[in-house]
């Protein structure tokens, strides 16, 4: 796929010169990075175009190198496959343990793949632009999908692994731009899902749940408009990309630990709620936890087990409800720009100036509700700060919300 002219002139040839030794550094992708959104652009659509071109430019596994995960050579280029009309038979020969890197690069005639033999492994770009290919039928020994290996298969419809009970790698961008995939069963071996493996594509019914992950990449399916609902399996314990797509609900696992900055930004326009009831191991919101006005999220409960929330970490969000947990010890300086209210079962906070901070420039008025029980010591704490009483009302919690936290 040409990736080329996708951009302005002065961000293309950015792009262009950071990419011509084949190497992207970090100096060259903040450079990029601060030139794409200056001209508005998305950031994360940028990166994983440049991490495509960067894709097409790499040099292709050699044979006898081996493969990621699963200690196996690549075969000699050139094998033997038999087509079949606009079907590609694998055939089932124990000397075919990796489909070689861009086998069938571009092959536009096949619209089935039917894999009869051992085969572990599939190269990277092995069907690239394959676009006619309608149907995969996987074999059940396969354990790992390489980078960019079904990428841009415009008339792959379904994924089917269920049977695949060995599966446990998928490369990045190996279903980028498959624009007509709605549907991906995975089965429960899997244990790495690489970024944008399912980027720009039409999913609807996309289930890990059953899946080993330990760590997620928020933008495996970035740029897809369908999926709604996101579920995280109970293995991660680290997300360490920010989402992206047109997702209403995000449920997080209760085996996380950590998150990055930036989880939700916002692009992620239609997110209304981020779910944290089954989280105990979360000790830490970090900065821009939530940044750049997702518009829909007006609610936010931080779970229990939550020691410290960072600087910034609801930068100009548009929350109008937070809840604090008893745990929570630290908060950093907020800059919400709408009045809200906070419910804080907190005990003691170190600092309420937090909460407005840079209140006379911003002009914001926000509501503390407390436990009855400290209620005449958070008053005194804001008296003690010198915080205006019109800028920061300090009341009891109301009966309705005493629920949320186990008193």
């Amino acid at each position: 796929m040409n990736y080329e002219g996708m951009f302005s002139a002065r961000l293309e040839n950015l792009i262009s010169a950071a990419l011509q030794d084949g190497v992207l550094t970090d100096q060259e992708r903040e450079i990029i990075r601060k030139r794409a959104e200056k001209e508005g652009e998305d950031w994360d659509e940028v990166e994983m175009i440049i991490n495509a071109r960067l894709e097409e430019m790499r040099p292709l596994e050699k044979e006898g190198t081996p493969v990621k995960g699963t200690g196996i050579s690549a075969p000699k280029e050139g094998y033997y496959i038999t087509t079949e009309g606009e079907k590609i038979v694998i055939p089932n020969d124990e000397d075919l343990r990796i489909m070689p890197p861009k086998l069938c690069y571009k092959y536009t005639h096949i619209k089935k793949i039917v894999f009869q033999s051992s085969l572990r492994a599939i190269g990277e770009k092995a069907f690239y632009e394959c676009e006619n290919l309608e149907e995969i039928i996987f074999p059940v020994s396969i354990v790992e999908i390489g980078s960019c290996a079904f990428c841009n298969c415009l008339s792959l419809k379904k994924i089917d692994f269920s049977q695949c009970t060995q599966l446990e790698i998928i490369g990045e961008l190996a279903f980028l731009g498959c624009d007509s995939l709605k549907e991906v069963i995975l089965p429960a071996s899997v244990k790495e899902i690489g970024d944008g493996a399912f980027s720009s594509s039409n999913i609807d019914k996309f289930d890990i749940t059953k899946c080993n992950l330990t760590t997620l990449d928020g933008g495996i399916c970035s740029n897809n408009t369908r999926l709604k609902e996101l579920r995280i399996p109970d293995t991660v314990e680290c997300i360490n990309r920010s989402f992206v797509g047109k997702f209403n609900t995000i449920i997080m696992p209760a085996s996380l630990k950590e998150i990055q900055p930036e989880l939700v930004q916002g692009y992620t326009q239609a997110l209304k709620t981020i779910d944290f009831s089954k989280v105990t191991q979360l000790r830490t919101i970090p900065s821009n936890f939530i940044a750049d006005f997702p518009e829909k999220l007006r609610e936010l409960i931080i779970p229990n087990g939550v020691i410290e929330i960072e600087d910034d970490a609801f930068t100009y969000s548009k929350i109008v409800k937070l809840f604090l947990p008893p745990t929570l010890e630290t908060i950093g300086d907020w800059r919400i720009s709408l009045n809200r209210e906070i419910f804080c079962f907190s005990p003691a906070l170190e600092k309420l100036e937090s909460i407005v901070y840079d209140y006379e420039t911003i002009k914001q008025h926000a509501v503390l509700y407390v436990l009855p029980q400290y209620l005449d010591k958070y008053i005194a704490q804001r008296n003690a700060e010198r915080i205006p009483e019109h800028i920061l009302e300090i009341a009891v919690i109301p009966d309705e919300y005493m629920y949320y936290y186990d008193n």
